[in-house]
């Protein structure tokens, strides 16, 4: 029973974090957001790996004290052990140092450290991406040389399984692997 208790006010404890943080942490995104389509744009691809690191970890600690407070509720009524919040890196093994091609022929080439280059034809661009607590892939660029800044959503089901569009929600095109 003590243990119950206990898990409750965890629970309750996480919650009113995340309540209070949450608007905070949003706002920090949106000008970090900002900040790294200014890097991008300008062609500062190391700045804007070390936005998109702290962007990451925004998104990482948000979704921690989520996790926590999910798995503290999880204990308190199952009385098991709380899990570990899942790591998407894992999923990174996916498109990492790997090209993606698009029914269209477009090419997204992922590199570590959040950076990469999308072709058509022979135009080619560099891009920043940035994996996002549920697990899609946000990649920001520009659509061509001189353009305006674009973002894409990808979501990278298997080594041979992924899916983008233009928006979170729109993921449903599909992509084929292509050799390096």
């Amino acid at each position: 029973m003590a243990a119950d208790e206990l898990a409750k006010l965890k629970t309750a404890y996480q919650a009113a974090i995340l309540k209070a943080v949450s608007p905070v942490n949003a706002t920090y995104e949106k000008e970090l957001q900002k900040l790294l389509e200014q890097y991008t744009k300008e062609g500062k691809l190391d700045a804007a790996a070390e936005v998109i690191a702290e962007i990451k970890l925004i998104n990482s600690t948000s979704a921690q004290t989520a996790s926590s407070s999910a798995a503290a509720s999880t204990n308190s009524k199952q009385g098991g052990q709380a899990s570990e919040s899942t790591d998407h890196a894992a999923n990174q093994r996916f498109f990492v140092k790997k090209t993606w091609k698009t029914p269209t022929g477009t090419l997204f080439a992922f590199d570590e450290k959040g950076t990469g280059s999308r072709s058509f034809g022979n135009d080619k661009t560099a891009f920043i991406w940035r994996q996002m607590p549920d697990g899609v892939v946000q990649v920001t660029g520009e659509r061509n040389e001189g353009s305006r800044i674009d973002t894409w959503y990808l979501r990278f089901v298997s080594k041979t399984e992924a899916y983008y569009g233009s928006a979170p929600d729109e993921i449903g095109m599909k992509l084929t692997v292509q050799p390096r």
